[in-house]
């Protein structure tokens, strides 16, 4: 009996791995149809090699009793080729190419909102950065507007109590003031008057008279080279400072020179090299027409014959005081004397006459006539100082120097005004103060150290406000000094200003 079932077994393994013959089970004939996909090869494989290893496990086990049937459990076997049919059902190519393509409109889609996604988090972005660039500026704005309003208030503030604390000596600089504007209007009278008369007697004859002394040829009222009055070049002497001697050129009293707070407009600027070399000619010059340099402070003209030509010159603006032998200028009297401004035409023609120097047109000209006017004024300086007894000249040079200090500070601080854009409307009120404003300082005889101590004084009818806000200025102007690319540390070129 056990052979018969050996037997069949053997056979039915046989039969089962030949395809087409009669013996074959029908769970098997299904894996070599034709027609059959290759899923459906491998699903019937796997079930037939499952069936056979149940039989093979049926056979060698013993068989239920009559009590009961035993329950056909599954074994390691049978797991492991059911795990081997799931494995090669998952690892088909097909499969997964109809996983592929039922997958393919979900990736799709997720592309296309991923890339909305992103378009979107980038507009977003893109405008949260500008709303937060149009905060900063106007952030900045406003801190700006805020500081230019404390800043004028602080200064409005300090103006006003400074005005309030000083009232009389702000008084006695606006009676100045005024006096120097009566003193202008004056002269501009004068000049359109002389210039009225001028014309009224360039009408009525056009060539000057030949009973005038001094009437030639070469001075005729006629000539382009000669200036039609006289007064021309004064007025523009006037605007013109002293470009010589700065310091020791000036006929007024030092009092005078403290007193004074108006703002010069024209402030002497630094000649150039041509200008350096025409004003040394014009020195030489001169000293050759009077016989040498040591009688430049000689008295050779009196008051009366100052006085008489006075009024020769006011008939006729192109009088000759002098002659070129015997050349003279008024050294003890006003620089803008008529016999200086008569003297001038003079020394233009001992400059043609000598040829000199070429003249070629009116511009020359007055170039000429200036730069003697500002050489006899250098030299009314020296005179009225050579008068002053030893004491008194020591005093007036500690006084210019003090002033000269003061006034260096005062154009240090209105150039550092005038150089920051939001201070510059600021500029009225610093005028107001004028030179005299600034702290005054004095030698600290008491502690001698070279280079000199100073002591600084500050005036009493400036506020507190006015200090702080002159410290803040120098502090700006050190800085501005320091230079960033030294080796050694912080250097400055000039003193630390006076506050």
């Amino acid at each position: 009996m056990g052979t018969d079932d050996g037997d069949s077994d053997q056979n039915f393994m046989l039969t089962g791995s030949n395809p087409g013959l009669p013996g074959t089970p029908p769970e098997q004939q299904g894996l070599f149809d034709p027609e059959a996909t290759p899923t459906q090869h491998r699903t019937q494989a796997g079930s037939s090699r499952v069936l056979r290893q149940q039989t093979q496990s049926s056979k060698s086990k013993p068989q239920a009793t009559d009590a009961g049937k035993r329950v056909p459990r599954r074994t390691r076997a049978t797991s492991k080729g059911l795990s081997e049919t799931m494995s090669s059902d998952d690892n088909d190519p097909g499969d997964r190419n109809d996983a592929g393509a039922l997958l393919e409109p979900l990736e799709k889609v997720f592309n296309q909102r991923l890339v909305a996604f992103e378009r979107k988090f980038t507009e977003a972005n893109s405008k949260f950065i500008q709303e937060m660039v149009e905060s900063n500026n106007r952030l900045i704005a406003d801190f700006k507007t805020t500081q230019s309003q404390a800043i004028e208030t602080s200064v409005k503030t300090a103006v006003a109590s400074g005005i309030g604390e000083g009232l009389a000596p702000l008084t006695e600089s606006l009676k100045t003031i005024d006096k120097n504007q009566r003193m202008q209007t004056e002269l501009l009278i004068r000049l359109a008057s002389s210039l009225d008369r001028d014309r009224s007697s360039s009408r009525s004859s056009p060539r000057v008279s030949d009973s005038s002394p001094s009437n030639t040829p070469h001075h005729s009222s006629h000539n382009p080279d000669t200036p039609s009055s006289p007064l021309v070049g004064q007025q523009r002497y006037m605007d013109d400072e002293d470009g010589e001697d700065g310091c020791l050129g000036s006929g007024g009293s030092d009092d005078e020179v403290e007193e004074e707070t108006k703002f010069r407009r024209n402030r002497k600027v630094t000649k150039t090299k041509k200008e350096l070399i025409l004003q040394e000619n014009i020195r030489n010059w001169l000293n050759d027409l009077i016989g040498g340099q040591q009688y430049s402070l000689n008295v050779t003209v009196t008051a009366e014959e100052a006085a008489n030509f006075e009024t020769v010159f006011l008939q006729d603006p192109v009088a000759k005081p002098c002659t070129i032998d015997d050349f003279r200028y008024c050294v003890n009297g006003k620089p803008t004397s008529a016999w200086n401004k008569g003297a001038a035409f003079l020394f233009v023609d001992y400059v043609k006459q000598n040829r000199l120097m070429k003249i070629p047109n009116k511009k020359t000209y007055d170039l000429l006539r200036k730069g003697f006017m500002t050489r006899v004024r250098t030299l009314h300086g020296y005179y009225l100082k050579s008068k002053l007894p030893k004491d008194k000249r020591d005093e007036n040079v500690k006084k210019g120097r003090k002033y000269g200090r003061k006034s260096t500070i005062f154009y240090q601080r209105r150039e550092l005004l005038n150089s920051l854009d939001p201070l510059r409307k600021y500029l009225r009120y610093f005028d107001l103060l004028g030179i005299v404003g600034m702290s005054s300082d004095e030698e600290d005889e008491d502690v001698p150290s070279t280079p000199p101590k100073y002591k600084v004084t500050r005036p009493l009818w400036r506020g507190s406000d006015v200090e702080n806000f002159f410290q803040w200025l120098d502090a700006c102007h050190v800085l501005v000094r320091m230079p960033s690319d030294s080796p050694t540390g912080a250097r400055y070129s000039q003193g630390a200003p006076l506050l």
